[in-house]
């Protein structure tokens, strides 16, 4: 089945923009040639301020360009189809003009929204080279698909928010339900999902994490996203806008199998983002973005990272 973009609520806020164009131009009759020029320049213009007001990133950017493509055209076929059913004669006619494209995207979209009631619904295990990791829905995990990289069973979104539903579906249908582990060379990883677990209760959890050790390499460095790649190149590609994926290669091809660099946030900022590498298992690269507090005598960031990672690891590999 054809999958839906991610930004599912703007597909149905657009749909329901052109129901209301179409509706007002078969009713209203003929307008003057300015006003459509002027409803297109709002449709065009308007998810601008908003982007703004949120902060223009590129997150943010992206949707408003979406949007502002989306509305124009929702405006122009509801101008088109508003004509034809005005000069309808039979008020059937007009409503099944006016109402029946809409209802019909509107169905399509709440229809790709459904998740099955299985398994998959709550947690998939997910095999990447010889690792097997058990990921629950809420954790965000998320897959892309590399030039160059082993084919792989899924790519998408395995995440809570209501844009990743399409993903979970075709998830579930790649898993059994649930029940077969999918293969994909490539994951991403959210680190908040675990700190947010541990933060609060260091002292726990003595048999699968030394707590000591682990409260000391959060106050010192604290992850933010790790990508786990299983190429036989060890490039990590794709990167998913989170590092440059250039200067790791180079690196790597200079020897530096593992390793870190750091840019300093700010020009009074004396904390650092730091990407880090190294491998994971010999046939596993990961790559992990990281704040890292002032710098300290005997720092090793990538010590860190990869006790961090490896806790979050075998976390996933207990569920």
């Amino acid at each position: 089945m054809f999958p839906l973009p991610e930004y599912t609520i703007d597909i149905l806020i657009v749909l329901v923009i052109g129901a209301c164009m179409t509706l007002a131009r078969a009713v209203l009759g003929p307008i003057s040639s300015l006003r459509p020029a002027i409803i297109l320049f709002i449709g065009l213009v308007w998810p601008w301020p908003i982007a703004i007001m949120n902060g223009i990133n590129h997150y943010t950017l992206t949707e408003a360009f979406f949007f502002s493509g989306w509305t124009v055209a929702a405006l122009i076929v509801g101008l088109v189809l508003g004509a034809i059913a005005h000069r309808a004669a039979k008020p059937l006619l007009v409503g099944a003009l006016v109402l029946f494209p809409w209802f019909a995207g509107t169905a399509f979209v709440f229809e790709q929204q459904r998740v099955p009631d299985l398994a998959c619904a709550k947690q998939v295990d997910f095999r990447i080279a010889s690792l097997t990791l058990t990921a629950p829905r809420s954790l965000g995990l998320q897959s892309v698909i590399g030039d160059g990289s082993p084919e792989q069973a899924w790519a998408g979104a395995y995440a809570e928010w209501v844009g990743a539903k399409p993903d979970v579906r075709a998830l579930c249908r790649s898993s059994d339900g649930g029940r077969v582990p999918v293969e994909v060379a490539h994951i991403w990883l959210p680190f908040d999902w675990f700190e947010e677990g541990f933060e609060t209760s260091c002292s726990v959890n003595a048999d699968r994490i030394p707590p000591d050790a682990y409260c000391d390499a959060m106050k010192r460095t604290s992850p933010s996203v790790i990508q786990l790649y299983a190429r036989s190149d060890g490039e990590p590609r794709p990167s998913y806008g989170y590092f440059d994926t250039n200067s790791i290669i180079e690196a790597r091809s200079d020897g530096e199998r593992e390793g870190y660099r750091c840019t300093k946030l700010g020009t009074e900022n004396s904390n650092r983002a730091c990407t880090i590498w190294f491998n994971l298992t010999p046939e596993i690269l990961a790559v992990s973005t990281a704040r890292v507090g002032p710098r300290q005598h005997g720092e090793d960031p990538l010590a860190d990272t990869v006790y961090l990672v490896d806790a979050m690891i075998r976390r996933l590999s207990l569920e």
